[in-house]
């Protein structure tokens, strides 16, 4: 949970995002549609890393002190 979202994948979409991502030969795979690149103030990326089990990482960034 982050900035009042929930990250949670269903099994069949995380076995798809794990697809995609050993197809790209990444260990964390970017998930675009669920991140804000450039917002206003906050900097949001969500990740899945492969491993067992699979785990959800977000790196989150603002510009001011907020």
């Amino acid at each position: 949970m982050y900035i009042g979202n929930t990250i949670n994948y269903e099994p069949l979409a995380g076995e798809r995002l794990a697809y995609q991502a050993t197809k790209a030969s990444v260990d964390e795979y970017q998930l675009d549609a669920y991140s804000w690149m450039v917002h206003d103030d906050p900097f949001v990326k969500n990740y899945l890393v492969l491993g067992s089990p699979l785990k959800a990482k977000v790196a989150v960034k603002t510009r001011s002190s907020k």
